[in-house]
């Protein structure tokens, strides 16, 4: 581990101290990514800045084993004190601000771009892309399997669970 972190902390932007990174990690652009005090990114994920897209990842947060986390050209912040799940997914084209104290079960994809479709003459395909931020407050939940879309705002202290408990 002391290996590991060593020779990422030669290559990432910014690293803060007791930063834990597991086996099979991947950093993509790493000059372009920054990980904050005690955080922790397991084994199997990867992290994609890109040359226009920087990933900031706050103190105390934990990624999760295989989560993807892919900044697309845009920006992606998490906040101190947050939890994403084994198995997801974050696409930051339009910007992903994600607070503190988040928790993020597994296998929660948050997706800031989607394919315009309203005109059945055109293909999909050619007819551009619906971009927009998607900002989740502090003090959030978000369950196991939730997907949160293009334009969405999570509001401080909501739950969203993707079936109803018993």
């Amino acid at each position: 581990m002391a290996i590991r972190r060593r020779f990422h902390s030669l290559r990432i932007g910014q690293m803060g101290k007791q930063v834990n990174i597991g086996a099979s990690v991947v950093f993509e652009y790493p000059s372009a990514i920054s990980l904050a005090d005690a955080s922790t990114i397991n084994r199997g994920s990867v992290i994609r800045a890109s040359e226009t897209g920087r990933i900031h990842i706050g103190q105390r947060t934990g990624v999760l084993e295989y989560t993807l986390i892919t900044s697309n050209g845009g920006n992606i912040s998490i906040g101190d004190n947050s939890w994403l799940g084994a198995g997801s997914q974050i696409y930051g084209n339009g910007n992903v601000s994600i607070g503190n104290h988040v928790l993020i079960a597994a296998q929660v994809v948050v997706n800031t771009v989607s394919h315009n479709y309203e005109n059945p003459e055109v293909p999909i395909n050619l007819q551009g892309l619906n971009v927009a931020p998607v900002v989740i407050e502090d003090d959030v939940w978000i369950g196991l399997g939730a997907k949160i879309l293009q334009g969405v705002t999570v509001g401080r202290g909501a739950i969203i669970r993707s079936e109803e408990h018993t």
